[in-house]
């Protein structure tokens, strides 16, 4: 599970993605790869989000192929912590979540991400959302890429 983490460290805010199942790789260019995922909100006692072991209609699909929106929110993270980017903005294509995530004025970085469970649970996109927002580090941004490339990509089959 890759999860990124407040900076505060008596109430703990964190985002988590964590892949329900394995991944088959399609065997021809007509073919999408859609890959389960697990998306959870957290404030201090308080937690949100998609899960597959109780409601499989709930699960927030990512597409991982003929485009890889997990290395694309990985791409899209390494340019935020390289300082070529000041804000990003993710919705997968099937628009179950949104995370914002942008430089401050003052340095520090701030995470927005917002659930849309009306689109997992009866197919039609919903602008309402319920969701959470915090600060983060350079450090913990770090490491919710190097989890997400660990869990993601290097777990994953090769596409060939």
């Amino acid at each position: 599970m890759a999860k990124l983490c407040s900076e505060d460290n008596e109430c703990i805010s964190s985002l988590e993605l964590a892949r329900l199942e394995s991944l088959v790789m399609p065997k021809t260019q007509e073919e999408q790869c859609w890959q389960a995922v697990a998306l959870t909100l957290k404030c201090g006692s308080w937690q949100l989000g998609f899960s597959g072991a109780d409601n499989v209609s709930l699960v927030c699909p990512i597409s991982r192929y003929p485009t890889d929106e997990i290395d694309l929110l990985i791409k899209m993270l390494s340019c935020l912590a390289g300082g070529t980017k000041e804000t990003i903005i993710f919705e997968p294509y099937e628009p179950a979540f949104e995370l914002v995530i942008e430089r401050t004025v003052e340095g520090g970085i701030k995470v927005h991400a917002w659930l849309d469970s009306g689109n997992t649970a009866t197919g039609i996109y919903r602008w309402d959302a319920v969701g959470i927002r915090f600060y983060t580090t350079q450090h913990l941004l770090l490491s919710f890429i190097a989890e997400l490339k660990r869990d993601f990509i290097s777990a994953a089959p090769n596409s060939n």
